[in-house]
């Protein structure tokens, strides 16, 4: 191992964050020890001691967003070509919750398209709140529905909401490439809310909308200064019709670069692997968890479909996240 590796390896065994400057340096060695910045990625997640998280979202109102966001199919800069579905009903939702439940999901998000939840997605999601949590025990519920108030954040925690997730996407300056119809600035102000509110932020973004390594070190920064709990990590799928459905994707040694480099420096964070896993990572998709990410989305997404949730159990028996059926 190369003494500069031997040096960060001390640095993750005491518990301390990457430097920024030491992050810089180690870049150049993801293309010849790779292998190594994983190894001692994975020991920082075991050194900080984490929980294990199985994701699943339940798809409570798809398409017709008014936002501009360039990587979604479900904005209005979208192809459209998916049609919109109207809000589940109570027991829909339930249903849903009860499906991930019974596949050994902890974290179970409902998702709504749009820039902001109306007075009847609220009511709705904390109805069904109440239900699932006399139907199932040890789940927490997430609920990500655009730019939330105070006062709807504080609804969702009495309801037993137990975390929100609003991701920044990527970092400030290169943000306004990404989306116009609202800010970085309008972001921060639902992570504050959210945090008012006694919920834990779930809060990432997309990599491989064009950004460089300087935009990704610069958002890991964001995520700590904003005090997130956890991370989603999101490669994108260029969907055809959205302006960056011509980029080209991120390489798998790029892909798991990124989640060594985030575990490194958010090193007690918890590390989600959600969309785009099958896509960049290619036959490299199992290996996120040596990379030092403590979390995978499993089951399909919005609008896009993911691995078998069957090849997923079977990587998380293994891992010991879930148990046999």
């Amino acid at each position: 191992m190369r003494p500069e590796l031997k040096s960060i390896l001390a640095d993750v065994l005491a518990g301390e964050r990457l430097a920024r400057n030491d992050a810089v340096a180690l870049l150049p060695l993801f293309a010849t020890d790779l292998l190594d910045l994983m190894a001692i990625a994975r020991i920082a997640a075991s050194t900080a001691g984490l929980e294990p998280i199985v994701c699943s979202v339940v798809n409570a109102r798809s398409g017709s967003c008014s936002e501009d966001c360039a990587f979604c199919a479900q904005s209005r800069r979208g192809n459209q070509e998916t049609p919109p579905t109207p809000l589940l009903d109570v027991d829909e939702m339930v249903a849903g919750a009860l499906r991930s439940a019974d596949r050994g999901v902890t974290h179970i998000g409902f998702v709504t398209a749009g820039a902001r939840p109306g007075e009847l997605v609220i009511d709705r999601l904390c109805s069904a709140a109440a239900e699932i949590r006399d139907r199932v025990e040890g789940v927490t519920l997430c609920a990500s529905l655009g730019a939330l108030s105070a006062e709807n954040a504080g609804r969702l925690a009495e309801a037993g909401f137990g975390r929100y997730h609003h991701n920044l996407e990527t970092s400030r300056a290169y943000f306004s490439s990404v989306c116009t119809s609202h800010s970085y600035d309008d972001r921060l102000a639902t992570i504050a809310n959210a945090k008012a509110a006694g919920l834990k932020v779930c809060s990432g973004g997309v990599f491989g909308i064009g950004e460089g390594w300087a935009d990704r070190l610069d958002f890991f920064e964001d995520l700590d200064l904003a005090g997130v709990e956890s991370v989603p990590v999101n490669f994108l799928i260029p969907i055809p019709g959205t302006p960056c459905g011509d980029l080209p994707p991120l390489s798998p040694r790029d892909g798991l670069a990124i989640i060594v480099m985030m575990r490194l420096l958010l090193p007690g964070r918890n590390i989600i692997v959600g969309a785009g896993r099958v896509e960049c990572l290619q036959e490299f998709r199992n290996w996120v968890l040596s990379a030092g990410a403590n979390g995978m989305m499993v089951g399909d997404f919005l609008t896009q479909e993911n691995a078998e949730l069957d090849e997923d159990r079977r990587l998380l028996e293994l891992a010991g996240w879930v148990e046999g059926e």
